[in-house]
C-alpha cells in the first residue's frame, strides 16, 4: 500500500478513522477514511499526531481534520479469516453515479457499488481480491485481501438509492431494444 494514497483518501473528506484490534504483538491499526480502512504493516503504533504528521497535514490545516480512534466495531472481523467469508466477482462494468466512480459486486444481498478509490489503495498488492462477510447485525461488508493477508475492509455501503436503481432498469432496458433492435 502506498501512505500517499491512503493520505489523499482521508484529504478528501478531512476525517482519519483509526480502527484498533489487540494481537498478540500489541495493536493493528487499520486507518482509513470512516468507509473503508487499511492495516498500518510495518509501522509502530501511531498516535493522532503522528498520523497527522505522516500524511503531511500542515499544523494550520490539523483544525480541518476529525480524527477518530476506536476499536473495531461491534460484530465485524477485521481479522485474516472469517469462516463465513466468500470471494466475491467485481465485475467488469463500472458507472458513475454522484459525480464517483462506482464498482460493480455481486454479494448475497444483490448488487452492491463501492467508490473506485477504495481498492485503489491497495492498487500496488497484487493480486488483490475481495471477499464479503456478513456482521453481527446482518450488514454485508469486504474484505480486501491479498492472499490469506487481510490488508484492508470496506464497511457496509449505504443502502442503494431508489433513484439509482430507476436508472439502472432504464439504461438496461434502452440497451434491451438496442439489441433488440439491430
Amino acid at each position: 500500500m502506498k501512505l500517499r494514497k491512503l493520505a489523499a483518501l482521508c484529504a478528501r473528506s478531512k476525517r482519519i478513522q483509526v480502527y484498533e484490534r489487540e494481537t498478540s504483538g500489541g495493536v493493528a491499526q487499520f486507518v482509513g477514511d470512516g468507509v473503508a480502512c487499511y492495516l498500518l504493516d510495518g509501522l509502530p503504533y501511531l498516535t493522532e499526531e503522528q498520523l497527522l504528521t505522516l500524511f503531511d497535514v500542515p499544523d494550520t490545516k490539523r483544525d480541518d481534520y476529525r480524527v477518530d480512534v476506536a476499536p473495531v466495531p461491534p460484530g465485524f472481523c477485521f481479522e485474516d479469516t472469517w469462516p463465513g467469508e466468500e470471494p466475491l466477482e467485481v465485475m467488469d462494468v463500472s458507472l458513475a453515479y454522484g459525480g464517483e466512480g462506482m464498482l460493480c459486486i455481486h454479494t448475497i444481498r444483490g448488487l452492491r457499488f463501492v467508490n473506485v478509490i477504495h481498492p485503489h489503495v491497495l492498487a500496488d498488492e497484487k493480486p488483490l481480491e475481495v471477499y464479503q462477510r456478513q456482521a453481527a447485525d446482518g450488514r454485508v461488508y469486504f474484505a480486501l485481501k491479498v492472499g490469506m493477508l487481510l490488508r484492508g475492509v470496506i464497511l457496509p455501503p449505504d443502502d442503494m438509492p431508489e433513484s439509482l436503481v430507476q436508472k439502472l432498469e432504464g439504461i438496461a432496458a434502452g440497451a434491451r431494444q438496442a439489441l433488440e433492435g439491430k
